[in-house]
């Protein structure tokens, strides 16, 4: 484990070489650290690589901006509320010097990482923080493209329609239409054969919307059975029993 107190004191005394040789020996426990998912340890190693930052480029500050930003938005201790506020300020601050014209991929990820803190903020507006998300979403499409970024776009498009889903202003059909119209664009790229799981949960969320929809073609039962097959698939076999039951439930409705 590294001792963050054999390493600040370069923050204030020694200068760039040295600042440069901590900021390395902190980058790989915090390496080490994400790979683990182990945010707690993570925390103190990414503030103080932050605090260096000042001695090196503005994108590599605004890079170390958007670690901390993932790490407090994956934070498992403390409130998730205060941590959510925090990730937001730093996804926030990165994208002061990523720009769209200058760093269009890390701009991209930046905004789709902070469409999802304030898709997951539950404290303040609801319906303020999913238009926030919504706005965030749909401006990292602009790089995130079907032909250049197909996998990025895909998860962007599922983020998009799923806060349209849990929008809880305007008008629910046209808010739900939307959403398909998302899902339905994701599975242009997670297909079946290609990405089973990404295909199956996709399903899922889309027989979700489709049994929302007040009116209109309704394709819930169809999308559950696809969901099911899709789940048994990728060896997930409680949700595919979940959306087989959902299934069968449907059926006896109609």
């Amino acid at each position: 484990m590294i001792d963050i107190a054999d390493i600040e004191p370069a923050i204030s005394e020694a200068g760039e070489r040295r600042a440069h040789g901590s900021i390395i020996t902190l980058g790989i426990g915090l390496t080490e650290c994400l790979r683990t998912a182990n945010y707690g340890e993570a925390l103190p190693l990414a503030i103080a690589a932050r605090k260096l930052a000042a001695y090196e480029s503005p994108s590599f500050a605004a890079g170390m901006d958007a670690v901390l930003g993932v790490i407090y938005a994956d934070l498992p201790a403390g409130d998730r509320g205060d941590n959510l506020r925090r990730a937001i300020e730093r996804f926030e601050a990165a994208l002061r010097v990523y720009t769209e014209h200058d760093h269009p991929r890390q701009w991209a990820m930046t905004q789709t990482n902070l469409g999802a803190a304030y898709a997951d903020l539950s404290a303040g507006d609801r319906g303020d923080n999913l238009r926030r998300a919504i706005e965030c979403f749909e401006a990292a499409l602009r790089v995130y493209t079907e032909s250049d970024l197909p996998r990025d776009w895909a998860m962007t498009q599922r983020n998009l329609g799923t806060a349209y889903a849990d929008l809880p202003t305007g008008n629910l059909s046209g808010n739900l239409l939307r959403t398909i119209e998302c899902f339905k664009a994701a599975l242009r790229v997670y297909t079946e054969s290609d990405f089973t799981r990404e295909w199956a949960i996709t399903q899922a969320n889309l027989a979700a919307a489709y049994y929302r929809l007040p009116t209109g073609d309704r394709g819930d039962i169809e999308c559950s059975e696809e969901a099911a097959r899709g789940f048994a698939a990728a060896d997930m076999e409680t949700a595919a029993q979940v959306a087989r039951a959902m299934a069968e439930a449907l059926g006896r409705q109609k």
